[in-house]
């Protein structure tokens, strides 16, 4: 129970298998369907025209009442038991939703319309999800339907706009960045049908199972990964907090490293193509570990994910917290004020401290270095004599809270680890960059914020981290030595002025 607790809090802060298609609507299908039928599809989509739908392909209505409601009592029963799957088997199980969307103003108004039109689908990043979908579609008009594939949503969505495509098949985890791009979207587009698709991952489960060590006895690894989303954690999302936790067991150390969500970094599965580090959350927690491990060169050995919703219900249930601020500042979330020291805040403050950046002039850094002391504020909550009088809400909060690939034995040995030794070496470092506009990998040619790796910040880390690992004590100031900063100074400075005459070149 208190193992559980305990790692919430830390939490707090910070394809080949088969797939499963499942039409959305009042209710899901059970896993295991091989797609939705043409009466589903003609029930669950809007704005639909009887005019549009040939004889044969009309379904009576005693058949779609019928049909309705086998599926409500199909998916209440496909909840039912996935509230009764072990942790294991929700690890290996992935969810995807995708719209099939179209102009406002397009003559598609359903499933059926498409006959004849052009589709657009993203080719690497959903094409394993999306098979199924397209599949569906084909059938059912006669694989009338020439299908486009693009390699970022900016590329799909321009070309949506620019009427290239009649219509685009589109996964929920790019709706954000999609707003960002074009506010009007939502207004702008139509929603014809929306397909589920949960996918067994046994191959991610197995790579997971293969990393680990003991915490007892052995130095490791654990990600925190913070999602930008309300509501359920298991939602793909950008992550918005990426915290290592380096630990040794044997010399009572750790050292959390934070790498900024504008990191310009390679994603190793998409060809090492560029793009922020936050931008990897959106295809999965194994693609934000796979892509730190290669810019740390280090191995992940367990992960812990939360999202805002979770992180608030955890600092609520904990009764609030003390938590330092180095500045004076309002927050833009929820439009709270932080005094310079020590401030009490629930889980709305709470979320609010943790998430500003733009009231500082040095940004995400400002915020990474407030997300440590929420940390610790977190920690020194944790391991307070009144936590005793609160288990029956924390025990609410951390049920649905997060989701982590340590199972009840490593979550017990950890925190026992943990809990063994009163004074453990705790520090903290953060890399940094430099704030310019790239291209990115999952918005194409859209120049975006990025921040570029600072080798000396990065060099640092990565020494750090081989300290904890190696079984050195790590000093209270972890910044880079001095002479170090004015070496990468004149390397800076040279790089600088070799872009700056290439740029003017003819």
């Amino acid at each position: 129970m208190r193992r559980q607790l305990i790692l919430a809090a830390l939490m707090g802060v910070l394809m080949t298998s088969p797939v499963h298609v499942m039409a959305v609507g009042p209710a899901a299908n059970t896993t295991g369907s091989t797609g939705p039928s043409a009466a589903q599809m003609q029930s669950e989509t809007t704005e639909t025209s009887a005019e549009e739908i040939s004889a044969e392909e009309t379904v009576s209505e005693e058949a779609l009442t019928e049909e309705s409601q086998t599926a409500e009592n199909e998916g209440a029963d496909a909840q039912n038991t996935s509230s009764q799957r072990s942790a294991k088997e929700e690890e290996a199980i992935r969810t995807r939703k995708f719209s099939l969307v179209t102009l406002a103003d397009s003559d598609i108004l359903s499933v059926f319309s498409l006959r004849d039109k052009t589709l657009g689908t993203m080719a690497l990043m959903d094409r394993n999800y999306s098979n199924p979908a397209v599949e569906s579609l084909q059938n059912l008009d006669g694989d009338s339907i020439m299908v486009l594939d693009y390699y970022s949503i900016g590329q799909l969505m321009d070309a949506l706009y620019a009427g290239q495509i009649d219509a685009a098949l589109v996964s929920d985890t790019f709706h954000d960045m999609i707003l960002e791009d074009f506010p009007e979207f939502e207004e702008e587009t139509r929603t014809v049908y929306t397909f589920r698709f949960e996918r067994d991952d046994e191959e991610f489960v197995s790579q997971r199972e293969s990393k680990k060590v003991d915490v007892t006895s052995e130095p490791f690894i654990l990600y925190f990964s913070g999602i930008d989303t309300y509501g359920t954690v298991k939602a793909r999302s950008r992550s918005d907090v990426n915290i290592m936790a380096v630990a040794n067991p044997l010399t009572h150390q750790i050292l959390l490293v934070t790498t900024p969500r504008d990191y310009y970094v390679e994603l190793p599965f998409a060809g090492n193509a560029m793009d922020k580090l936050t931008h990897s959350g959106i295809y999965g927690i194994d693609a934000s570990i796979e892509t730190l491990e290669q810019l740390y060169d280090l191995t992940i050995n367990y992960y812990a994910r939360v999202n805002f919703t979770g992180f608030m219900n955890i600092i609520d249930a904990l009764g609030g917290v003390d938590v330092y601020s180095s500045r004076d500042f309002t927050g833009e979330v929820f439009h709270i004020h932080f005094n310079e020291g020590y401030n009490h805040v629930d889980g709305q403050a709470a979320l609010s401290f943790v998430r500003e950046r733009h009231s500082f002039a040095d940004g995400d850094f400002q915020r990474q270095r407030n997300q440590m002391e929420m940390i610790k504020a977190v920690m020194h909550q944790m391991f307070s004599p009144s936590i005793m009088f609160t288990y029956p809400g924390l025990l609410q909060a951390v049920a649905d809270s997060f989701t982590t690939d340590l199972n009840d034995t490593e979550l017990k040995d950890l925190i026992r680890t943990l809990l063994s030794y009163k004074d453990w070496n705790i520090q903290t470092y953060g890399v940094t960059g430099e704030g310019v506009r790239r291209s990115t990998y999952s918005m194409g040619s859209r120049q975006l914020f990025v921040e570029l790796q600072d080798a000396a910040s990065l060099g640092r880390a990565k020494e750090l981290i081989q300290m904890v690992f190696d079984g050195e004590t790590l000093p209270e100031d972890t910044s880079i030595p001095e002479e170090t900063t004015e070496s990468m100074e004149e390397t800076s400075l040279t790089e600088a002025t070799s872009e700056s005459a290439e740029t003017t070149a003819p």
